[in-house]
């Protein structure tokens, strides 16, 4: 087990057991250790490989002030949002959703991080957790 980046990430290798029985196991040792309820959302990697490897920002022109980011959903997730959605001041898009992940674009210039970050919390509910495009591919490559 390695945590990556200081982010809230952890790499470990695991038997083979379902992801629900895995996160339970884990959130019962953190609580015992830490005496602190932790929400775990786990992602294999092969399914981060598939990620990367679909490109999913292919042809978004990025520049200093644009992030991509990834939301992981710990669940399916009904929406009323009609996707691809953009805000009406076009700072923050939803590309699109795809096995329990968000895949949206921000525009630094145009309103902070946490206005997106409120936008997906309000949609998909608080139990998710969104990671930077940079980040999915650092993980990808340790």
């Amino acid at each position: 087990m390695r945590t990556i980046l200081a982010s809230g990430n952890v790499l470990f290798e695991a038997k083979k057991q379902t992801a629900v029985t895995l996160a339970k196991k884990i959130a019962a040792k953190l609580e015992k250790v830490f005496g602190l309820r932790v929400p775990i959302m786990l992602c294999e990697s092969d399914a981060i490989e598939k990620v990367v490897d679909s490109d999913p920002f292919q042809g978004v022109k990025v520049m200093k002030d644009t992030r991509l980011y990834v939301t992981f959903l710990s669940e399916e997730v009904k929406s009323v949002l009609k996707i691809p959605y953009i805000t009406p001041d076009k700072s923050f898009r939803i590309l699109c959703l795809k096995d329990n992940m968000i895949f949206s674009i921000h525009d630094l210039l145009k309103t902070g991080t946490r206005d997106a970050m409120s936008i997906l919390e309000k949609e998909f509910g608080k139990n998710i957790t969104t990671r930077n495009w940079n980040t999915i591919v650092k993980i990808l490559n340790k």
